[in-house]
């Protein structure tokens, strides 16, 4: 029997030339050399051609030397499992994704928690056996039982920091089968030399390092983003004076490294690899994958589909739009080559195929009509691809449409259909395996973050840390093992002599940056890649164009940063002159500016319409609207009363009135709300009308009491209803316009004017309000009415409390308390014996509050409201902020404490 022994060489394991030359010239005819990548085959034959070099899998492969059965790469078998066992779902893809795993760890005995999983594995099983689809993990698990074949005996390991469960299988196969086996390790990959030892290994300590472990320079950057470490990055190595040959870039996340080379790419950074371009990158594939693949029912979204067809067929330019143009008016080009594709949108026309082999002849022959138009230069090379699989068995297992969706989407991204040479010199984008066998000066680590590196082995299927203690296989990957071989290899990697350059990403929130991996204690922070420093000091192409973009625009961003933060909405000369040539102002005109300046200058000025929300409930405006059209309608036809004394209203007129009231009610809101209103169902509208038809009600009870029934208002009556107020030349500072509003209604009692306003809503008044210039109604109508005539009081009258007197309105003392004949109670609070009079508006800072509004309403709808609305509908697009919203109730308070 051969010996199988460890190297245990201590601190850094070198790619060494000279050892590779020497093992060439010594090695036999049944000897290899077994390494962990491709990339170290690929550097071991540059300087070593005569050595005999694999992969670990390559090695299983040839020992194995499949005949009748067929390996699958791991898309293509977890594909054909589903497909076959017409599973599909989250469900049966962990099922699938737990099988795997299985292998992987040697067909283990299942843990407990797992056992349920026995009957679907022994179904997937059933299935290879049938079909005789094996994985690269079939043959390492059918090797470690008894190699087919065993053409080496003298092998050399090299390059590892650990083994897999299945590696390590085969590996105590070959010591059982007598192979010479020498594996180099770092001492300190304890677990690895410990179980090695127990299947049958000797440990040879080399206590003479390799290297002096020297490092090299130790540096960290931070980015913001993963895209700004990747451009970080590029323009860091394009202003090293290192030569490219000697960087590498080292990603801890595997997705991460083709966003990188697209980047560099496109900022000319040369890449030592071949530049692939894939089938998925063609628009024959968007073609087939939105308009053949994919549902489009409406005639809308099959012509979204058109503009991969287009591009196949090479139609662009005017071509295009005039085709466009045709498809919107008639769906059809009028070509009829073009129209026959156009045609295919949507009917799934490779549902006459069963298999896949039948349903990618089909796509044979469409791509092929496309060529008798158009040159397609990848076409040939999808044909033959698409062609070859009449002779995979696989392909000749029938289909649904959706498997051949999600077979056709993996076969695109890894169909390769063009390939450009390697270029002389450029960078080497590797991963933690390989680096050991990078020859060069300097290695860029991404992605070192908290979390990120090191990170636990990701697990398939339902397979949990926890299941992993009942797994009795050596090279269980428990999470303190993967972070114990990742931090040999980051120590390794510093161990080497080379500058590492690391970088994480910390994220945007300053106040909970991501912070960087614990293994980079010993590197200095020494620079921030972030888009403000990119702009100012990068050199890329990305960072050139931006940086002249924000460098012309940043004056003008300040100017509108400024405009912004400040809240003011200055209007143009010409809308000032507009404004300031109005004959006449509205009162409700006031009070709007006063609330809200640029809601404001939204809805009065430029006409603009409150923004459509979500329909919940009645219209509220319709409601309002109604209500005052039917008191309107009872008071000035059915009852007739206008001008008339309360008390020559009979006590049958007002019985009739409920009866009356409830049915106009209720025919106005079935004629006037119902048919608007489609998204509420009857039994909403019944609750509504039946709600409000109430409310009508009760106002009806509370108007006899205070008005019809009350004998101190025996000859007090209606003067008008929806009473026009217009006051001519009030003076606004030295302009004089015409004042206007309407007033619900307006009753004369003792030679007294009382003005009456309805609301469906809650009514209130503080006078403190008017100074505001929020509530203005009340008082102006007073003002404006009581220069021809006394005014008793204003009031508003509230649906919801119709009877409600004290709070609602301003009186003169006289009328309020006992002695008041409307029935005002003792506990209101606004009181003014001015009322109506140029000294009620005095006191109040009326005038002077009337000028401010006037001269703003002429030239600025500024962001300051005093009344800012939770349910406004212009948030969207409002900048308010908290503090301006402070400084609109300090206002408030100042103006309040003016008052008084």
């Amino acid at each position: 029997m051969m010996k199988a022994h460890i190297r245990a060489v201590s601190r850094w394991q070198p790619f060494s030339p000279k050892r590779y030359g020497e093992w060439a010239r010594t090695q036999r005819e049944t000897g290899c050399c077994i390494v962990p990548t491709t990339y170290w085959v690929e550097q071991i034959r540059l300087v070593a051609p005569e050595l005999r070099c694999l992969t670990f899998d390559s090695f299983i492969r040839k020992c194995q030397q499949r005949v009748n059965d067929m390996e699958l790469v791991h898309h293509e078998w977890k594909w054909a499992m589903a497909n076959e066992a017409n599973a599909t779902g989250r469900k049966n893809e962990q099922i699938i994704n737990s099988y795997l795993q299985y292998k992987r760890f040697g067909e283990c005995r299942l843990p407990d928690s797992l056992r349920f999983l026995k009957p679907e594995f022994a179904k997937i099983k059933a299935i290879e056996e049938k079909r005789r689809w094996k994985t690269i993990e079939d043959d390492y698990n059918a090797f470690a039982r008894k190699p087919a074949s065993l053409l080496y005996d003298d092998i050399v390991v090299e390059g590892f920091h650990d083994f897999s469960v299945n590696q390590l299988e085969a590996l105590e196969r070959m010591v059982k089968e007598g192979v010479g086996l020498t594996i180099y390790l770092d001492r300190r990959a304890k677990a690895a030399i410990s179980e090695l030892v127990k299947i049958g290994f000797t440990v040879d300590v080399d206590r003479q390092p390799v290297t002096d472990g020297q490092t090299g320079c130790l540096s960290l950057y931070k980015a913001v983003t993963e895209e700004e470490e990747h451009i970080g990055l590029i323009e860091h190595i394009l202003t090293s004076n290192t030569p490219l040959s000697n960087i590498a870039v080292l990603f801890t996340k595997s997705d991460a490294r083709a966003a990188f080379m697209a980047k560099a790419k496109q900022e000319g950074l040369p890449i030592a690899a071949s530049n692939r371009s894939y089938l998925a990158d063609t628009p024959f594939y968007l073609w087939v994958k939105e308009a053949l693949l994919t549902p489009l029912p409406s005639k809308e979204a099959r012509l979204g589909a058109v503009d991969s067809l287009f591009a196949v067929l090479g139609i662009t330019g005017r071509r295009c739009l005039r085709a466009k143009q045709a498809l919107y008016a008639g769906y059809s080009t009028g070509d009829s080559e073009v129209d026959f594709f156009l045609n295919q949108i949507g009917k799934s026309p490779l549902a006459e195929g069963n298999t896949i082999a039948e349903k990618a002849a089909l796509l044979v022959d469409m791509l092929t009509k496309m060529e008798e138009r158009t040159d397609i230069p990848y076409a040939p090379t999808v044909k033959q691809a698409l062609l070859a699989l009449d002779g995979i068995s696989y392909a000749k297992v029938e289909t649904t449409e959706d498997g051949f969706r999600q077979w056709f989407q993996t076969f695109a991204q890894t169909l390769v259909i063009g390939e450009e040479p390697k270029p002389k010199e450029g960078i080497s984008v590797l991963s933690w395996a390989d680096v050991a066998a990078f020859q060069g000066s300097t290695v860029y680590v991404a992605g070192l973050a908290l979390g990120t590196f090191p990170h636990p082995y990701s697990l398939l299927g339902y397979f949990q840390e926890s299941d992993l203690t009942e797994i009795n296989k050596w090279g269980v990957p428990l999470t303190s093992r993967t972070r114990s071989v990742q931090a040999l290899q980051f120590q390794q990697l510093i161990n080497s002599g080379m500058d590492v350059y690391a970088s994480y990403v910390c994220g945007l929130d300053r106040d909970s940056p991501a912070l960087p991996s614990p293994f980079l204690l010993d590197f200095q922070l020494v620079g921030f890649w972030n888009y403000q420093n990119r702009l100012n000091n990068g050199i890329g192409t990305y960072s050139r164009k931006d940086g002249t973009a924000y460098r012309g625009e940043l004056g003008h961003f300040q100017k509108r940063l400024q405009h912004l933060q400040l809240g003011q909405e200055w209007l143009s000369d010409a809308q000032q002159a507009k404004e300031k040539a109005k004959p006449a102002v509205a009162v409700t005109a006031f009070e709007a500016y006063a609330r809200c300046p640029f809601r404001y200058g939204l809805e009065w000025l430029l006409g603009i319409k409150p923004p459509a929300g979500q329909n919940e409930g009645l219209p509220a405006n319709k409601i309002g609207t109604l209500i005052h059209q039917c008191i309107e309608t009872l008071y000035r036809h059915k009852l007739n009363v206008i001008g008339k004394p309360f008390s020559t209203l009979s006590e049958a007129e007002k019985d009739e009135v409920p009866h009356w009231l409830e049915s106009e009610w209720r025919r106005r809101f079935n004629e006037d709300i119902v048919p608007f209103v489609p998204y509420m169902n009857r039994f909403e509208l019944e609750q509504e009308e039946t709600w409000w038809a109430n409310k009508l009600r009760l106002w009806w009870e509370a108007e006899r009491a205070r008005f019809w029934d009350r004998k101190e208002l025996a000859d007090a009556y209606i003067e008008g209803l929806e009473v026009p107020i217009v006051l001519e030349d009030f003076p606004l500072g030295t302009t004089k316009l015409k004042v206007t509003g309407k007033i619900d209604r307006v009753d004369v009692a003792n030679g007294e004017k009382v003005l009456y306003d309805y609301k469906t809503g809650k009514a209130a008044l503080k006078l403190e309000e008017a100074s505001h210039g929020t509530k203005l109604q009340l008082p102006m109508y007073s003002y404006i009415i009581g220069k021809q005539s006394p005014v008793a009081g204003a009031t508003y009258i509230s649906l919801l409390d119709p009877g409600k007197r004290a709070g609602n309105g301003v009186w003169k003392p006289e009328h309020v308390g006992k002695q008041s004949i409307f029935g005002v109670s003792a506990q209101c609070r606004n009181k003014e014996d001015a009322l109506g009079e140029e000294a009620f508006m005095e006191k109040w800072h009326i005038h002077e509050r009337l000028q401010e509004l006037w001269e703003g309403m002429q030239t600025n709808m500024p962001v300051a409201p005093l009344d800012c609305a939770a349910s406004c509908p212009y948030k969207a697009i409002c900048r308010v902020t908290e503090e301006q919203k402070r400084e609109a109730q300090h206002a408030i308070q100042q103006r309040t404490k003016a008052s008084n």
